[in-house]
Formats: structure tokens, C-alpha cells, sequence
């Protein structure tokens, strides 16, 4: 789109390391040169003349009229989004939701099908099973581990779109996207990633064969747990106009300016952010996998993991969550979040501080048991968003709460 002028029009991205590009890539170049750029706080732009008018509603992704639709400051986001993901396109939402929902719908219409991985985020699961029945919409589901073969069965002449989420909310698991989209691409579908919690810094989607990226901007992106957005990336010019001009000017979950504003102020240090969450998340996953108070471990840069080799093929790091049962189930887990003293017991995750949860009684909850457990999400596990704190304060924080339950 780049309706503004670029302070750097010369930088290819592609050639940059990400910690550069996170700092220079997509900014504009400001009229009063200012360093950081303005947040464009204004719901409407003026004309200055009825023939400027027409021209800019002739196209109004070229255009600032309504902040509905464009605003700098969310433009502003868009490109650096892009740029990070190396894709062509982005278009800001005002929340992850927003965006799961607004590159569902400008992809499917009644009649359609979508094939989605078992294990995924609970709202995501709660649009395919109950939102697209509403609306006609087929779904089909799949296990990430059983790729090659329960995959290729679920293709239909109506298919659409291939959802997939890598790492996996809670359980961790990851699929192979590079193999998943070969797949989907013999049929002619487009293959969607959640990469919210990967991130740009560890896995790139597109890079890897996704059509679509997609991204709670909630969570690493913003980095503080004091915002709300969503974002979908794609190299797919006429995809990006359908969720612009369609599912976001219609449906209206429209990022606020200074809401973009944050995000670009996060995004600015999501590499060395994410450098510390990856080293802090193994640190304690090897922690946890020693204990014996432990009966498993879900972290994808863990040796023991199967999953191991293609972490390390498709991931620089293995992000800042994981997920573990403690032994003795729900009651001993609930042992364990109570006695925590650092570590807060909310939803939410890819804060500054380390975050804990169980599953089954929080963010997947309006999920059905059977549906919960096909997915591999057991009753006693504990998600953990591990923050930026020293890791040995958090693991001391463990050992005590462990204590609690049986000490050793």
C-alpha cells in the first residue's frame, strides 16, 4: 500500500537481519521529522476539493479517508508487519479474534470447507464449530502429529482453506508447515498460520509455503499486556484487499490508532525480547522435565521432545511457552498455581511477566471434554507464558509451590 513516503525507500528487508528491520523497516518518513512517528488520532481526513474527494474514494486502499478503513498510524503497523513477515500485505484488526474471523470470512462463504488442526486456540475452535455451522461452513479437523497420513483423506472439491497453528495452544504440538502446505497446494487450497505463538523472530510462515499469517498482536508483539490487536499477513494482493475493503471496513474491527501505536513501539524490541523468553522457556522446561513431581513437559526446543528436529528445521527458538502436568492431576495442578508467589495466575500470554494457567478450567473451558482431550489437552495441565524475570527466581518459585504437593 504505502500511501506515506518511507524513511529508508532503498532497504530490502529480505537482506536485513530482523533486528534491524524490527527498527527500520516500514517507517515513515515524517513531515516534521519527527524520530517516532505521530499517532494520527482522527476518525475522518478532509478533502480539498470534491474532485480530490472522488479520486480518493475511486480507491479507498490508496487513500486516507475514513480510520475505518485507513489511517497512517495503522498503515504504519501494516508495513512493518509485512516486512517482518516477509509478506506483501498486512491489514490490522482490533483484536487476534478479529483477525482469526476476518481472514476466515474473506476466504469462505456458505457452502465451503475448512480442514483445521485439532489442537488450537479455544476461540479459534469455537468460530469452526459453531459459527461456521451458522453460516453453512464445513470443517474437518486433524491430528498435527498424523500429517501424512490423516491429512490428505479430508480434501474435498469445496475445500478452501488449511488451518493450522505451530506451535499449538496449550499442548505445544507443531506441524509440519513446509509439508502441510505441499499437501494443500496439490488441491488448490490456501493454508492459513496462527504464528502468535512462534512469532516473526522464530518462524516464518510464509517463507515456508502459508499463504496467510496471522497474529495475535496481544501477546508478543505488544509485548506489555496493554493491548488488544490482530494482524493478518499475506503475498496474496487480491486476499489483502478482500479482508481490507471486505471483512474489516464491513465488519469493523478496526485497530485505534494509538493501539498501532503500541504495537510498533513493541515490535521494536521483539528480537531481543524474544532472545530472552526462548532462553528463559528452556531453562525451565529442563527444570520441570527433571522433577519428579513432573509427568511431562511440553516445550518444542526440549531434546526429549519428538517433535525436536522439526522445532530446530522450522523454529530459531522455542518461544516463552509451554505447558506442563504436574503429577497427581486437576487438584495437585491447582496445588501448584495457588502456592506460586511470582508467577500470576491469568490468560493471556507473551507478557513481561510469567503467567500461568490450567487449560481445561480457563481459556479452554467452553470447550467439551472429549474435544479437549482428542486435542490433547489434559484436565491437570498448566500453561505457562514464561516471562523476562531471571529464570532462577521462577524456578525457585516452582520448587516451593511443588513442595506444596510432596516435597522432596
Amino acid at each position: 500500500m504505502k500511501q506515506f513516503k518511507l524513511k529508508h525507500p532503498e532497504l530490502n528487508g529480505r537482506d536485513l537481519q530482523f533486528d534491524t528491520l524490527e527498527v527500520h523497516g516500514g517507517e515513515p518518513r515524517d513531515q516534521y521529522g519527527a524520530l517516532i512517528p505521530p499517532i494520527y488520532q482522527t476518525s475522518t481526513f478532509y478533502f480539498d476539493s470534491t474532485t480530490d474527494a472522488v479520486n480518493n474514494f475511486g480507491d479507498l486502499m490508496d487513500s486516507f479517508a475514513y480510520s475505518r478503513i485507513t489511517n497512517p498510524s495503522q498503515e504504519y503497523l501494516e508495513e512493518k508487519l509485512a516486512e517482518l513477515e516477509h509478506g506483501r500485505g498486512c491489514v490490522a484488526y482490533a483484536s487476534g479474534m478479529g483477525a482469526v474471523t476476518g481472514a476466515l470470512f474473506a476466504a469462505l462463504k456458505a457452502g465451503d470447507h475448512a480442514i483445521f488442526v485439532k489442537a488450537k486456540y479455544s476461540g479459534t475452535e469455537e468460530v469452526a464449530e459453531d459459527w461456521f455451522r451458522r453460516f453453512g461452513i464445513e470443517t474437518s479437523n486433524f491430528s498435527a502429529e498424523k500429517l501424512e497420513t490423516d491429512l490428505e483423506p479430508l480434501f474435498k472439491d469445496n475445500t478452501k482453506v488449511l488451518y493450522l497453528e505451530s506451535p499449538a495452544n496449550p499442548t505445544m504440538i507443531m506441524i509440519d508447515i513446509e509439508k502441510a502446505a505441499e499437501i494443500a497446494h496439490r488441491h488448490g487450497v490456501r493454508v492459513f498460520v496462527d504464528n502468535t505463538f512462534a512469532t516473526p523472530y522464530n518462524t516464518k510462515p510464509l517463507d515456508l509455503g502459508a499463504d496467510v499469517v496471522i497474529h495475535s498482536l496481544t501477546k508478543y508483539i505488544g509485548g506489555h499486556g496493554d493491548i488488544l490487536g490482530g494482524a493478518v499477513i499475506s503475498n496474496d494482493d487480491d486476499f489483502i484487499r478482500e479482508c481490507k475493503l471486505g471483512t474489516l471496513m464491513h465488519f469493523g474491527a478496526v485497530i485505534a490508532p494509538f493501539t498501532a501505536f503500541l504495537a510498533c513501539r513493541g515490535l521494536k524490541t521483539l528480537g531481543v525480547r524474544m532472545r530472552q523468553h526462548n532462553e528463559n522457556a528452556l531453562k525451565i522446561a529442563e527444570f520441570l522435565e527433571q522433577d519428579p513431581r513432573i509427568e511431562i513437559v511440553r516445550y518444542p526446543f526440549l531434546k526429549s521432545n519428538p517433535q525436536y528436529e522439526l522445532a530446530r528445521k522450522q523454529m530459531r527458538g522455542g518461544s516463552g511457552m509451554l505447558s506442563f502436568d504436574v503429577a497427581g492431576g486437576l487438584e495437585a495442578g491447582k496445588t501448584v498455581i495457588n502456592a506460586l508467589k511470582l508467577c500470576t495466575i491469568a490468560v493471556s500470554l507473551g507478557d513481561t511477566e510469567t503467567l500461568v494457567e490450567q487449560a481445561a478450567a480457563m481459556t479452554h473451558s467452553m470447550i467439551a471434554k472429549e474435544t479437549r482431550e482428542a486435542a490433547g489437552i489434559t484436565d491437570g495441565m498448566i500453561r505457562m507464558s514464561v516471562g523476562l524475570e531471571d529464570p532462577l527466581d521462577i524456578i525457585a518459585d516452582l520448587k516451593q509451590a511443588l513442595d506444596k504437593v510432596r516435597p522432596l
